[in-house]
């Protein structure tokens, strides 16, 4: 994707390359690197690059519709109150469940797959995600 810059979302706003570190946006943006690299890649394409969904549908390959649903599903993860908790630095879980709940709340995989990737049971990650 020679149309996206090589600096990436994550090192932008670790460097803190002109955004604010305050307001909705600067929290939003530091939530961000949390997520997986097609979702980080949209946000970067609308937010840094500034272009349109139909722009970012056209790089991607996918319908403007399906690139706005899965931008306003993005920054609603983003803004979770449960999300803001996990990402803190001193959130009191322990790394396991933390990370699992992170990949699952944030990243939004599956229970299947996590089980599958931890090698674990879907139970077991049924119960460290609390339902």
């Amino acid at each position: 994707m020679a149309i996206v810059e090589s600096r990436r979302l994550d090192q932008m706003f670790e460097e803190g390359a002109g955004r604010r570190d305050v307001g909705e946006d600067g929290v939003l943006f530091k939530r961000a690197r949390a997520l997986e690299e097609k979702d980080r890649l949209i946000l970067e394409l609308a937010f840094k690059n500034n272009l349109t969904v139909r722009q970012i549908g056209r790089i991607l390959e996918k319908p403007a519709g399906t690139i706005s649903r899965r931008m306003n599903r993005i920054c609603a993860r983003l803004r979770d109150p449960m999300v803001a908790a996990l990402l803190e630095p001193d959130c009191g879980l322990a790394s396991q469940f933390r990370r699992i709940a992170i990949e699952h709340f944030v990243q939004g995989r599956k229970v299947d797959e996590l089980a599958r990737v931890h090698q674990i049971r879907s139970r077991q990650v049924r119960v460290m995600l609390g339902f």
